[in-house]
């Protein structure tokens, strides 16, 4: 399927860099492993700057099926881009619907002319509270799929105050992000893995499964008791904590290091 042209007189963004190869993973059948070692389709994804290799793209799809796999009932998608892992959670026959979200319109635009099953397509920013036509919950499943290392602290918080009336009793939140911190222009923030699980259990509840593929971590988080036992702006306090507990303790480690360094290398 080839892309469809920009809108005319769109303002570009930093994300129109990586759009055409958003493209390609939205529509291309990844869960087939001889598509994702076929040297054809390997180096038409190298082309768009991707620098992929058959066991790279291996871990992509063991990340999407991760997330896929564990949805369930109706799902909200934040972040969801052009589709990239939206129509494989619509995959999964324990959803029943896919309300995904972007605030970016022609990246929705897009998704809206795939007419994938189950897929509800909105345009809007969710940290920013969308009217409850649009969000209409309740939610079984919320899915934060490489979206976190995107946002600071407080856009976080935003997004989890104004997801929370609209969950089930019993909803999990599924989160993903890379292991450590990844050069791009728009990542303002990176998690170690100890540091993402203390990270994920301030703020969203306890962990019940997670998931690495060595680039890329995950968990499931289960808000059951999670978002009562504290309220949002003490869970937020309490994870800007951990990463300050966290930042001083690498930092003393390597002085540490350097002291015992320094030592050894005396007469």
């Amino acid at each position: 399927m080839s892309e469809p042209a920009h809108t005319p007189g769109k303002r570009e963004t930093k994300y129109d860099r990586w759009r055409p190869l958003y493209h390609q993973l939205a529509v291309l059948d990844v869960d087939q492993q001889d598509l994702r070692h076929a040297p054809e389709v390997i180096a038409r994804l190298r082309e768009l700057g991707w620098e992929v290799t058959p066991k790279v793209f291996d871990s992509y799809w063991k990340r999407v099926q991760w997330i896929a796999d564990r949805c369930r009932g109706r799902v909200l998608e934040v972040g969801c881009g052009l589709g990239n892992v939206t129509r494989w959670i619509a995959g999964n026959p324990k959803v029943t619907a896919v309300v995904a979200v972007d605030r970016l319109a022609d990246y929705i635009r897009t998704l809206e002319s795939f007419q994938w099953a189950k897929v509800m397509p909105v345009c809007a920013d969710a940290a920013a509270g969308a009217p409850e036509s649009k969000l209409r919950g309740p939610f079984d499943t919320v899915v934060l799929a490489e979206v976190i290392e995107h946002l600071v602290l407080s856009e976080e918080v935003a997004i989890i105050a104004a997801v929370l009336p609209r969950l089930a009793a019993q909803a999990q939140w599924l989160i993903s992000t890379p292991v450590g911190f990844m050069p791009d222009s728009d990542h303002r923030r990176g998690f170690g893995r100890r540091a993402f699980r203390n990270h994920v259990r301030a703020l969203y509840g306890p962990i019940k499964a997670s998931g690495d593929n060595g680039l890329q971590q995950y968990v499931a988080c289960d808000t059951r008791g999670g978002r009562r036992r504290l309220g949002l702006r003490f869970r937020a306090l309490a994870a800007r904590l951990v990463a300050w507990f966290a930042l001083l303790t690498r930092m003393a480690k390597k002085a540490l290091g350097r002291t015992r360094r320094s030592v050894s290398a005396c007469p």
